[in-house]
């Protein structure tokens, strides 16, 4: 089974949101950079009743980091639009925008313009089904998105060979 996937920033972005959300090093990360900031939020509050009195002025910047704290997975998001605006407009993208994926007996083999990618089914750490995508995973930071809508009508059975390749021994 030999399928041509095509991928966009905005499926990139939702598989790195998805991954961040499921995995322990995105989740760690996020963990990190909320607690950080809450962190300093407290910080910042209880010095402005450091002086005997309520400081207003340094509960300014508690208040900003509060929103945040609640914004961070927006501006998480933002942060990867532009960092694969500057990329692409480099030349060179986090993802192969047009690849050949193959599901072979023993192994997944991805064809891109870079080079090749060669899986085998054992290797696989994860595999998620989220939305119109099938994700990939086979390394802490590694993965491959494979959008519902290149496999047409092939999509169960690409999924059933996948899975019973997973679980052979």
């Amino acid at each position: 089974m030999k399928y041509t996937i095509h991928l966009t920033e905005e499926d990139y972005i939702r598989f790195t949101i998805f991954f961040n959300k499921h995995s322990k090093n995105g989740l760690r990360q996020m963990r990190y950079a909320r607690m950080m900031v809450l962190a300093l939020a407290a910080l910042n509050f209880f010095l402005s009743f450091s002086s005997g009195g309520i400081d207003y002025l340094l509960m300014v910047p508690s208040v900003i980091l509060l929103l945040l704290f609640i914004a961070f997975p927006k501006i998480n998001e933002m942060g990867m639009r532009i960092t694969i605006a500057a990329l692409k407009k480099g030349g060179k993208l986090p993802f192969p925008p047009v690849s050949e994926i193959e599901f072979q007996d023993s192994m997944i083999v991805q064809d891109y313009e870079q080079g090749q990618l060669r899986i085998k089914y054992k290797d696989i750490e994860n595999i998620y089904f989220e939305n119109n995508y099938i994700y990939i995973i086979f390394s802490a930071m590694q993965g491959i998105i494979i959008p519902f809508q290149s496999l047409g009508n092939d999509k169960e059975q690409v999924i059933a060979h996948i899975m019973e390749r997973m679980h052979e021994p």
